[in-house]
């Protein structure tokens, strides 16, 4: 896993639960990923496509060190992301 910074309320499609390796994450797809590829470092692409060819999403967040539970990170970015599409 990597970082990639910030990512806009705009330019997320989906968010979901995705389970690797027994373990859980949220994982986020995007609208367009050559706009997310294209600020992003070489050695952050190609842990995004090794995501893509697995058929995982490109951004894969761990809470595993989060005093969150994975359904509860999950409901707080769903909650923002409805809230932002409510306003536009």
């Amino acid at each position: 896993m990597t970082s990639v910074g910030f990512v806009p309320w705009e330019e997320i499609k989906l968010v979901k639960i995705v389970t690797m390796v027994s373990q859980k994450y949220i994982g986020i797809e995007v609208n367009d990923i050559d706009n997310l590829m294209s600020r992003i470092s070489f050695a952050k692409k190609l842990a995004l496509k090794c995501n893509l060819i697995i058929k995982y999403p490109p951004i894969i967040i761990s809470l595993n060190s989060s005093e969150f539970k994975i359904d509860k990170g999950l409901s707080i970015i769903n909650e923002g992301l409805e809230e932002y599409k409510r306003r536009i």
